[in-house]
């Protein structure tokens, strides 16, 4: 995503954006949760579900553009 000037958005401002669309699409009851809270948190969610679901960390790893041990495989709970 670009900024007006073609440079990448600050943090700030995507921060922003996403409030906004968090607001415009989700109930008050779950804008006022901690749902999709940050954009992280969406890839947090599908990550946990993936390998919940039993897709082959290696896989999930590929599909989430992260290495085997890195920080996708490392930080999800996985429920027994």
């Amino acid at each position: 995503m670009s900024g007006v000037r073609g440079g990448p958005l600050s943090e700030s401002h995507y921060g922003r954006l996403w409030a906004l669309a968090r607001a415009a699409i989700l109930t008050s009851a779950e804008a006022a949760s901690l749902l999709a809270r940050r954009p992280y948190d969406l890839r947090h969610a599908v990550v946990s579900t993936w390998l919940n679901s039993g897709v082959p960390a290696p896989q999930v790893a590929a599909w989430a553009g992260t290495p085997v041990r890195g920080p996708a495989c490392q930080v999800v709970k996985i429920s027994p």
